[in-house]
């Protein structure tokens, strides 16, 4: 992963009830967190109201994040669809990282 890589913002959207989302959410964190730790995903958290999720994510290409996605448990149970859009940051707040 480059710096220079280009930022994605990935929208989640529950298919599921969430009592079915609820049983794979352990698996799922675990999936969100592998790609912390390699610099992939850079911020989460769940929609308000609660019909899915947030990612900011790096990658080199929207391919590569789209196959990155595709092992998440939620898309693997058919649970959720991702919606990707490309962004080029321009500003951001002081501190944070790319």
């Amino acid at each position: 992963m480059k710096e220079n890589d280009p930022l994605f913002v990935v929208i989640l959207t529950y298919k599921a009830d969430l009592e079915v989302i609820n049983s794979h959410r352990e698996a799922h964190l675990k999936f969100i967190n592998e790609h912390y730790t390699n610099g992939t995903f850079v911020i989460s958290g769940r929609q308000v109201p609660l019909t899915g999720g947030v990612i900011i994510a790096k990658s080199e290409s929207k391919e590569e994040l789209q196959k990155i996605l595709e092992l998440d448990p939620y898309f693997q149970h058919n649970l959720v669809e991702h919606t990707l859009y490309e962004f080029t940051p321009t500003q951001s707040l002081t501190g944070l990282q790319r």
